[in-house]
């Protein structure tokens, strides 16, 4: 049976410390991302530069999926949402903001084995270790998304979308239950790396390749 292919039309946002490397598997148009003042005024130019109607997004990607979505909620016909949080209820952002902003500064500052090594650590994150290096990242530019795109600074946005979510991504799945997603068994957040064939399969199904 042959292999179905994504449309080098759909467009691919990587996650936070990601790169468009990461969905090759995907063989779609996947953007590096560069930081903004805003998520909003990165999707605003997002919009302006690029083609196609399909919009696929991881994590951080896509939370600026939905940015994307918001700006022009006519241009994308087909939003893809993996790992993706919607957004966080307001008592809940003073505390992610203060966090992410520590975070932006040891990626600025810290030794970067160390910092990596703590990011992968945490109880979300864990489930996978997907190794980075330095020589990939500009520290300044990872700094400044950790700030301006947290989710802490985000409204909530739940368009009608195709949502994707790991069995054992707990918290989030709880989120977004009442969203309809389609859920992973036996994976985390890092669905990229541990359940990329499911993943592929999930995607090109929903795009009738």
């Amino acid at each position: 049976m042959e292999e179905k292919s994504l449309s080098l039309s759909s467009n691919i946002l990587h996650g936070f410390l990601g790169l468009p490397s990461d969905f090759n598997f995907l063989n779609g148009t996947a953007h590096a991302i560069k930081p903004a003042s805003s998520m909003d005024e990165w999707a605003i130019k997002f919009n302006k530069t690029t083609t196609g109607s399909t919009l696929i997004g991881y994590s951080m990607g896509g939370r600026l999926a939905l940015h994307a979505w918001k700006q022009d909620p006519t241009r994308w016909k087909k939003l893809i949402l993996i790992s993706t949080s919607p957004g966080l209820a307001p008592k809940e952002r003073e505390g992610r903001l203060i966090n992410d902003y520590k975070w932006a500064e040891r990626f600025e500052k810290d030794d970067w084995d160390h910092v990596v090594r703590d990011w992968s650590n945490q109880e979300v994150l864990k489930s996978f270790n997907v190794p980075r290096s330095e020589e990939d990242f500009n520290r300044n530019d990872l700094a400044e998304m950790m700030r301006n795109f947290s989710v802490a600074k985000q409204e909530i946005i739940e368009p009608n979308a195709i949502w994707i979510v790991g069995e054992n991504d707990q918290k989030l799945r709880e989120r977004i239950s009442h969203l309809n997603p389609i859920v992973i068994p036996k994976a985390g957040h890092r669905l990229p790396w541990e359940a990329r064939k499911e993943l592929k399969s999930i995607i090109s199904d929903v795009l009738e390749f």
